[in-house]
C-alpha cells in the first residue's frame, strides 16, 4: 500500500496487522490528524458497526451510512465468489492528542467506510488442464492461502480441483485457518491427505504444520509459493517451488525448483519428465544386469565342463568387455532419449523407498538372463557337434574353438540387442513407441557394425579370438534370438494376465 501525503499535511505513522490484515496510516491535516486504514481481511475493522460524526451530515445520511457495512459485506462475498480478493478502505479524523503516545490500535475505531477496492489476479488459461493432469497421475492437490474462504473456493473450483473423493461434481471441502487451529494432527492430515481440501486464511506456520504432517505420514510434499509467508513452508517441504518471475527472493532461495514462467503447466511438465528419466533409468539398469546374469550363466556351465570334461571356454575375458563395454553399451546410454509412453502420467505416484532391483525386477532378470545364456551356451555346444567334433573327448582344433566362442558373443549380443528392444516399452517388442527414438536405432546400428569389426576384420579377431561365422551360424544365432524374443512376449502377457 502507498500512503501520500495531503497537500497541507505529513504522514507521520504506518503500521501492519498481521493477525488482521489491516494496515493503517496517520497523517498530520490542519485539525488533528487523519486516520486512513485498509482491510483485507472479509470482515476487517472497516466494515464493522461504528458511529459517524461528518460534520453538516443529514439523519438521513447517517441512517445510510449504519446500513453499509452489510451491503458491503455483500459485496465482499459476490466479489469472492468471482475469484476477486477484496481491499476496504476506512477513515476517520482524530486529535493530535490521540497520537502522541503512537498507540494508532486505541484510535483506530468509529472508522467512516470510504469504499471497496476488488482486484482479480486470474489463473492461467492452461492451469485446469493441468489439474486434470496431476489428479489423473494420482497426486493429492490441496490450496493452501491466505485468501478469503470464498475467494479460495471459487478460484479452486475454476482451477479444476475435485472433492477428496474424486468426483468432479463434488464439494469441496473448506477449512479456515480458525477451524485449523482447533482442530488435531489427525483431523488436519486426514483432510490435507485426502486431496481436494481449501485451506483459507492460513498463516505460515499452519502452513508448516500441513508440511511437516504429511511428510511424517511418509507422503512426499511439493509446496508451490511466491512469498514471504510461503518461505517456511517451501524450506520445511520435501520438494519447494518458487515462483520465478513474480516471487520474492526469499521464496526462490527457500525452493529446491524456480518456475521461470511462474506456471504450473511447467510444474507439471516436472514431473512428467521426472516420471520418464525414472523409467529410461530403470529400462537401462535392467537390460545392463540382464546380460550379465547371462555371461554369468554362461561362464559358470564353461567352468563347470572345464573342471569335470576339460571342455575350453565360451568366453574369454575381451569377448566379455566387448559385449559390456563396445556393444550394449550405446544402445543402453540411448535408452535415456525415450520419450514418455502414453500411461507415465496415468500411473499412481511411486513409493519414495521403492527399489528399482525388487522381488519382480530380479526374477525377470535372472530368467531372461538364464535363458539368453542357455541359448548361448547351446549354439556353443551345436557349434562342435555341426562340426564333428566331441570337446568332452575330443582336442578342439583352435579353429573349432575360435567359432565357437564367436557365435557364443554373437548370440549374446544379438539377444540383448532383442531384450533392450522389448523393455522399451510395456507394450512388449511390436509397438509403434519403438519408432519414437531415432538416437536409439543409431545406436544398435552401432553396436551391430562393431561386433561384425570384431567378428570379420581379421587383426581386431585376432585380439578378440574370434573367427568368420559362416551363414549357417548366424541361422542359429537368428533362431537363438527368436526363442529369446517368444518366451520374453510369453512371459510379459503371463504376468499382465
Amino acid at each position: 500500500m502507498i500512503c501520500r501525503s495531503a497537500r497541507r499535511g505529513r504522514r507521520v505513522a504506518v503500521r501492519f496487522d498481521a493477525q488482521t490484515d489491516d494496515v493503517a496510516a496517520s497523517r498530520r491535516a490542519r485539525r488533528g490528524h487523519g486516520v486512513l486504514e485498509g482491510g483485507t481481511r472479509e470482515h476487517p475493522r472497516a466494515l464493522q458497526p461504528h458511529r459517524h460524526r461528518l460534520r453538516g451530515a443529514t439523519d438521513h445520511r447517517r441512517r445510510h451510512e449504519r446500513t453499509a457495512c452489510p451491503a458491503h459485506r455483500q459485496s465482499v462475498s459476490r466479489s469472492s465468489q468471482s475469484r476477486l480478493r477484496n481491499l476496504a478502505f476506512a477513515t476517520r479524523t482524530v486529535s493530535e492528542t490521540d497520537t502522541a503516545t503512537g498507540d494508532l490500535g486505541s484510535i483506530e475505531r468509529d472508522l467512516t467506510l470510504l469504499g471497496l477496492v476488488s482486484m482479480i489476479d486470474p489463473i492461467r488459461a492452461e492451469v485446469p488442464a493441468a489439474m486434470a493432469t496431476v489428479l489423473a497421475a494420482g497426486v493429492k492437490v490441496d490450496i493452501v492461502t491466505g485468501d478469503f474462504s470464498l475467494t479460495a473456493l471459487a478460484i479452486a473450483r475454476q482451477a479444476g480441483l475435485v472433492a477428496p473423493d474424486g468426483s468432479p461434481g463434488g464439494e469441496l471441502v473448506v477449512v479456515t485457518g480458525a477451524q485449523l487451529a482447533t482442530m488435531t494432527d489427525a483431523d488436519v492430515l486426514a483432510r490435507a491427505g485426502a486431496g481436494g481440501t481449501v485451506f483459507s486464511r492460513v498463516a505460515p506456520e499452519d502452513k508448516v504444520r500441513i508440511v511437516d504432517l504429511l511428510k511424517a505420514s511418509g507422503r512426499v510434499v511439493a509446496v508451490t509459493g511466491d512469498g514471504i509467508n510461503d518461505a517456511p513452508a517451501l524450506r520445511h517441504a520435501n520438494i519447494g517451488v518458487a515462483m520465478g518471475a513474480s516471487g520474492t527472493d526469499v521464496a526462490k532461495q527457500s525452493a529446491e525448483i524456480v518456475l521461470l514462467d511462474d506456471s504450473f503447466a511447467s510444474l507439471v511438465g516436472a514431473v512428467r519428465l521426472g516420471r520418464t528419466i525414472y523409467q529410461n533409468i530403470r529400462k537401462g539398469v535392467l537390460s545392463c544386469l540382464t546380460s550379465n546374469i547371462a555371461e554369468f550363466t554362461v561362464n559358470s556351465a564353461s567352468l563347470g565342463l572345464a573342471s569335470a570334461f576339460g571342455v575350453p571356454l565360451a568366453l574369454n575375458v575381451l569377448q566379455i568387455l566387448a559385449i559390456d563395454l563396445l556393444g550394449e553399451i550405446f544402445p543402453i546410454a540411448a535408452l535415456g532419449r525415450d520419450p514418455e509412453e502414453g500411461e507415465t502420467m496415468r500411473d499412481e505416484p511411486r513409493d519414495p523407498a521403492a527399489r528399482i532391483l525388487n522381488r519382480r525386477s530380479l526374477v525377470d532378470i535372472v530368467v531372461a538372463g538364464g535363458v539368453m545364456g542357455l541359448l548361448a551356451f547351446a549354439n556353443y555346444l551345436l557349434l562342435y557337434s555341426r562340426n564333428s567334433v566331441d570337446p568332452f573327448v575330443d582336442v578342439v582344433p583352435l579353429t573349432v574353438l575360435a567359432q565357437a566362442m564367436t557365435i557364443t558373443y554373437v548370440t549374446i549380443m544379438v539377444c540383448q540387442l532383442v531384450s533392450i528392444t522389448q523393455r522399451r516399452s510395456v507394450h512388449g517388442f511390436f509397438t509403434r513407441y519403438q519408432f519414437t527414438n531415432r538416437t536409439y536405432w543409431l545406436a544398435i546400428a552401432v553396436a551391430v557394425a562393431i561386433m561384425l569389426v570384431i567378428v570379420y576384420v581379421p587383426a581386431v579377431a585376432t585380439l578378440f579370438g574370434t573367427a568368420p561365422l559362416g551363414i549357417l551360424d548366424w541361422a542359429f544365432v537368428l533362431g537363438a534370438a527368436l526363442i529369446f524374443l517368444a518366451i520374453r512376449e510369453a512371459g510379459r502377457v503371463l504376468v499382465r494376465k
